[in-house]
């Protein structure tokens, strides 16, 4: 246990003074960044030392904040709480505005001496106003040396913006069989709407048994597989409730094509947090081989953790049925997914998700 002050970007400082090598000055011929934080390896052999990081600034969505040689003040935003700023007129999310920044620089700003309060329960701004003066000077220095200005305001849609990927817009994404995962930013949007995932298969004799497709983690997303022969569906509905759609009978050995195929029944309840009822079809070869109805799904995250194809690369969609990376022992010639729906999204929803995933 040590008392001196750390954080995250102390970690690269701390490793590479541990192993005894400077930071690159170029990596492939690019000019890099100087590195940021302090080396912590002091600390490790003797809990006395003098603190090394004396100076961090914060800021996200507009909340602001900086810790100074034991002191910490504060300027929070869209106001004191989230009540308060919806109070106020600008609830989180609204866009920071010059007359918005000026009501906080002018009375928000709050002040903690962490020695103290570690816990940060007593704002004594009025007691030494000096003091949370002269952190609020740093906070705009210290903003301006590490590029955070101009501030880029509570404005969150940026969170759900669609950034450039090599799949772009398509209608078809095809993945390759145990290739590296596809991020969540990159992966088909296959919420509230109609889509299909299509497998050309070769099973061996004696049967094959593992992941086709896998998108999310145990806490919500769904998967294609073969267990104990079976072509199965598993949808998670955020950790709470899974729904199974499992075939008649066993694959045989051979060669031949399965297709999933998921078509909303109704639209999404945001509201509730629930996404569109559905009716999922399993298909060999065009022959329909299971079906089943699902009540609600997942409105609009998967988790953060992406999809895979041949194996699950992060987590188990079902806990009860595998764990990865539960690989498929047959071949997969080719997997596509196939987006033939609108989708049907709710920006605030997503961007609720996303921030409950931090």
């Amino acid at each position: 246990m040590r008392h001196q002050y750390a954080h995250a970007i102390d970690m690269v400082p701390t490793l590479l003074e541990a192993i005894g090598i400077e930071a690159p000055e170029t990596i492939r011929g690019v000019p890099q960044s100087q590195v940021q934080g302090v080396s912590l390896l002091p600390t490790f052999d003797n809990a006395d030392a003098e603190d090394r990081h004396r100076t961090q600034y914060f800021e996200m969505f507009g909340h602001r904040s900086i810790y100074h040689e034991g002191w910490k003040a504060v300027c929070p935003y869209p106001g004191p709480s989230l009540a308060e700023g919806t109070e106020r007129g600008h609830p989180f999310g609204t866009f920071l505005t010059e007359a918005i920044l000026d009501k906080l620089e002018a009375e928000d700003w709050e002040l903690y001496d962490l020695v103290a309060d570690p816990s940060e329960c007593h704002n004594i701004a009025a007691e030494h106003p000096e003091r949370l003066a002269e952190l609020r000077a740093l906070w705009w220095e210290e903003a301006e040396k590490y590029n955070v200005l101009p501030l880029a305001s509570g404005d969150i849609g940026r969170l759900t913006a669609r950034r450039p990927a090599v799949g772009g817009a398509q209608k078809v994404v095809k993945l390759n069989p145990g290739g590296a995962p596809l991020p969540f930013t990159g992966a088909p949007r296959v919420y509230n709407r109609a889509h299909a995932v299509v497998a050309q298969l070769s099973i061996p004799e004696g049967g094959a048994e593992g992941v086709l497709i896998s998108h999310g983690n145990r806490h919500g997303g769904y998967a294609v597989f073969v267990a104990e022969g079976h072509l199965t569906y598993v949808h998670n509905y955020l950790g709470l409730r899974k729904f199974t759609v499992r075939s008649d009978q066993p694959l045989p050995s051979g060669e031949y094509e399965v297709r999933m195929e998921f078509k909303p029944t109704g639209g999404p309840n945001f509201f509730e947090g629930r996404g569109s009822p559905a009716e999922v079809r399993l298909f060999v070869d065009g022959e329909q081989v299971g079906f089943g109805e699902l009540p609600y799904t997942v409105p609009n995250l998967f988790a953060t953790t992406g999809v895979s194809c041949g194996y699950a690369a992060f987590d188990t969609i079902d806990p009860s049925a595998y764990e990865p990376p539960f690989a498929f022992t047959g071949n997969i010639r080719a997997l596509e997914v196939d987006l033939n729906g609108e989708a049907v999204t709710n920006p605030v929803a997503e961007i609720a998700a996303l921030l409950a995933e931090q």
